[in-house]
């Protein structure tokens, strides 16, 4: 049936209005929608040279640190450990007992070694 309506148009064609109206709005708004993803996509990518400085940043520091374990604190160690070890012999050839000073370093020196392999299973856990 096509009966004319008051706007001058047939059934037939006002429907098809209607669907090309509601297709017309349904294209804007995922228009809208790609804009929208397109700037959040930009806005990710923009921020991958953050985190590249942040990593470069982040590796310096980790290659500073595995350094200063590996040479700094183990060096300290072995020459600590050197000196201390020849202290303790000369006290027993002295034969006096050995003086708390002795004790203590001895305990010191133990903690550095703790702390040497604390640090190193911390980097290589890293």
């Amino acid at each position: 049936m096509n009966n004319i309506n008051p706007l001058g148009k047939t059934y037939a064609e006002y429907t098809n209005d209607v669907k090309r109206i509601k297709l017309e709005k349904a294209i804007k708004i995922k228009l809208s929608k790609v804009d929208d993803i397109d700037e959040l996509i930009g806005r990710g990518l923009g921020l991958f040279e953050f985190v590249e400085n942040d990593l470069d940043e982040a590796f310096t520091f980790f290659i500073r640190a595995k350094d200063t374990v590996k040479f700094d604190m183990n060096d300290a160690y072995m020459e600590a450990e050197d000196l201390l070890d020849e202290l303790e012999s000369d006290i027993k050839e002295l034969g006096i007992d050995m003086p708390s000073d002795i004790k203590n370093l001895r305990k010191g020196l133990n903690d550095l070694e703790k702390q040497i392999k604390e640090a190193e299973q911390r980097i290589k856990n890293f």
